[in-house]
C-alpha cells in the first residue's frame, strides 16, 4: 500500500496543505525552522499509528485559535478489503467546550462507506511502527540490538527471564544442598541397625509368657518328683506283697494299674518339659533385648534422620544438576535463535549482545552505511504499508538524501522527509515547502 494524498488541517502548526502524493517515491517537506515540517510528520503518525508508537505529545493537537483539526490520508487500496481503487483514513480533532479534545477517525472506501471499527482495520492492514528510519543507527547497542531481534521474531526478553528465573532457582536449591550437606556431615553413620525401632512392650509380653512357661516348668518337674516318689513307694509295697502274692494278687493288680498310669503322666510330664527347655535362655536374651531398646531405638531414629538428609541432599544435588543443564540449554537457545536470525540487509548479523555489519561492530560501519542500514531495517518494519516518515533529514548531505531517494525507488517505498532549507539546492529536493504552517511552493 502507498499515499496517494495527504491533506492536513489546523493540526499542531500546520494551517492547511493539500499535497498529492502519488507517483512519488522521496517526498522532502522542507521550510524555515517552525514553519510547519514536523508537524506535518506528526500529523501524518496520528492518522496511522498507534498512540502508543508515538513519541510526542498530542495535549495541543489543534492548531491554536481552532476549535477544530482534520488529517485525510489516502492509500492505494487492497485485496483484503475487495478495494482495488483506494481508502480514505480520516481523522478530526474537535475541541469541546470545556476544552477537552474529541477525536474521531474514519476509514472510508472508494464509494464512501465507512468501517465500524476504524482503528481495527487499519490494525489488520498493517502495523506502521512510528520509527524514524535514521533514528536506528543513532540508538544504542542494546536498542539497535532488541529493535533487530523485534525484527526477526526473537523474543530475547524470554530467553534472559527464563535464564534469570532458572539460575535463582538453582542458586536456591544450591543453598539448601549445602545446608543439607552440612547437617548430614554432623550426624553420625549407623550401620547394621534394624529398620524399625525395637518395641519395649512387645518384648515385655513376649518376657511374662516366658516366665510363665517356666513356672509352668518348675511345677511339672514337682509333679515328676512327686510321681517318683510314688513309684518308689509302691514299688517297695509291690516288693514286700511279692511274699504275700498268692493272698494278694487282687491287689497286686490294682497297684500295677496305678503304676502304670502314674508312670504315663510322668512320661507326659517329661515330653512338656523338653518342649519348655529353651526357654530359660530366651528369658535371658529378653532381658538383655530390653536392656539395649533405648539404645537400639535411638540409633534407629538417628540412622532414619541421617538416611533422610541423605535423600534429601541427593534430591537436591540433581534438581541443581538439572538447573545447570537447563542454564546451558536456555544458552545454546537464544544462540541458535540470534544466529539464525533472518534481518533485512546483506552482512547484518545479530551476536548474543551485539550488532556487526561485515563482521565488525556496527558502530565502525561509516555514517552512510548506518544510514542506508537504517533506512533498510524500517522498510522491514513496515511490510504492508510502505511508507516511512523521517524527522531528521536535515542531518543528511545531499549525497545522503540522493541515495535515500534511490533506495526508495528501488524498493517502491515513499519516505516523508523534514528538511530545514537554507538555500534554494535544498528547495529543489522538497516535493513542499512551508512557510507559517502554509505550502509556499508544491
Amino acid at each position: 500500500m502507498k499515499m496517494l494524498r495527504m491533506y492536513i488541517k489546523d493540526i499542531f502548526g500546520v494551517k492547511e496543505i493539500d499535497l498529492d502524493t502519488a507517483g512519488l517515491y522521496f517526498i522532502g517537506c522542507g521550510g524555515a525552522n517552525a514553519a510547519g515540517k514536523t508537524s506535518v510528520c506528526h500529523a501524518l503518525l496520528l492518522a496511522l499509528c498507534k498512540k502508543r508508537d508515538l513519541d510526542f505529545d498530542t495535549k495541543n493537537v489543534i492548531r491554536e485559535g481552532e476549535t477544530e483539526g482534520r488529517v485525510v490520508v489516502e492509500l492505494t487500496g487492497d485485496e483484503e478489503l475487495m478495494e482495488d481503487d483506494r481508502i480514505t483514513v480520516e481523522l478530526v480533532y474537535t475541541r469541546k467546550s470545556d476544552n477537552r479534545i474529541h477525536e474521531e477517525i474514519n476509514v472510508f472506501d472508494s464509494v464512501g462507506d465507512s468501517s465500524p471499527e476504524p482503528r481495527t482495520l487499519l490494525d489488520r492492514l498493517f502495523k506502521m511502527r512510528a520509527m524514524d528510519p535514521l533514528s536506528w543507527y543513532q540508538k544504542s547497542e542494546e536498542e539497535q540490538h532488541k529493535t533487530l531481534a523485534d525484527l526477526a521474531g526473537i523474543d530475547l526478553e524470554a530467553f534472559d527471564a527464563d535464564y534469570s528465573e532458572t539460575f535463582e532457582k538453582r542458586t536456591g536449591v544450591g543453598r539448601d544442598g549445602k545446608q543439607l550437606a552440612g547437617e548430614l556431615a554432623g550426624l553420625k553413620e549407623y550401620k547394621n541397625v534394624p529398620a524399625e525401632k525395637v518395641s519395649i512392650t512387645d518384648l515385655m509380653a513376649e518376657m511374662e509368657q516366658a516366665q510363665l512357661v517356666m513356672h509352668a516348668r518348675t511345677e511339672l518337674n514337682n509333679q515328676i518328683a512327686s510321681k517318683k516318689d510314688a513309684i518308689s513307694f509302691y514299688s517297695e509295697r509291690i516288693a514286700k506283697a511279692e511274699a504275700e502274692i498268692k493272698t494278694l494278687k487282687k491287689e497286686i493288680k490294682e497297684w500295677t494299674g496305678q503304676v502304670a498310669k502314674i508312670n504315663d503322666q510322668r512320661t507326659v510330664a517329661e515330653e512338656e518339659l523338653a518342649k519348655t527347655s529353651c526357654q530359660s535362655s530366651r528369658i535371658n536374651e529378653l532381658r538383655a533385648d530390653i536392656a539395649s531398646a533405648d539404645a537400639t531405638n535411638k540409633r534407629i531414629e538417628l540412622k532414619k534422620k541421617r538416611d533422610k538428609v541423605e535423600s534429601h541432599l541427593n534430591e537436591a544435588r540433581e534438581v541443581y544438576r538439572l538447573m545447570s543443564d537447563r542454564l546451558q540449554e536456555i544458552k545454546r537457545e537464544k544462540h541458535a535463535a540470534v544466529a539464525e536470525a533472518s534481518l533485512p540487509v546483506d552482512g547484518l548479523q545479530l551476536t548474543e549482545n551485539g550488532v556487526l555489519l561485515n563482521g565488525l561492530p556496527f558502530s565502525q560501519a561509516s555514517t552512510m552505511q548506518r544510514i542506508m542500514t537504517s533506512t533498510r531495517i524500517a522498510m522491514a518494519a513496515n511490510p504492508t504499508l510502505r511508507l516511512l516518515v523521517c524527522k531528521h533529514g536535515s542531518e543528511l548531505d545531499v549525497f545522503a538524501l540522493q541515495a535515500l531517494e534511490q533506495l526508495c525507488r528501488e524498493q517502491k517505498f515513499q519516505m516523508l522527509v523534514e528538511i530545514v532549507t537554507r538555500s534554494n539546492a535544498d528547495r529543489d529536493v522538497c516535493s513542499l515547502v512551508l512557510d507559517g504552517g502554509e505550502a509556499v511552493v508544491i
